[in-house]
């Protein structure tokens, strides 16, 4: 997270992802996250993900940048499949 994170990973741009508010929200609680190819991961926790309006299909052009910080969310806040 980035409260926990050094400056320098604070000031990177890659430390972040610009999500609407609803997958922002499911982000940082763990119920989604995103694979290096940048499809996204959604918890089997998550109830209903369509209603957040998620679905299996979505994904993002990541950066190789994004890598590392997406492996950190998988494997320290992402609840799993």
């Amino acid at each position: 997270p980035w409260r926990d994170a050094n400056n320098d990973e604070r000031l990177d741009k890659f430390n972040g992802l610009l999500l609407l508010a609803n997958l922002d929200k499911a982000f940082d609680l763990g119920f989604i996250s995103f694979e290096n190819s940048g499809k996204v991961m959604v918890s089997s926790h998550l109830e209903k993900p369509e209603i957040l309006g998620i679905t299996d299909g979505m994904s993002f052009h990541v950066n190789r940048e994004h890598e590392k910080y997406l492996k950190h969310h998988r494997m320290t806040l992402f609840k799993g499949r």
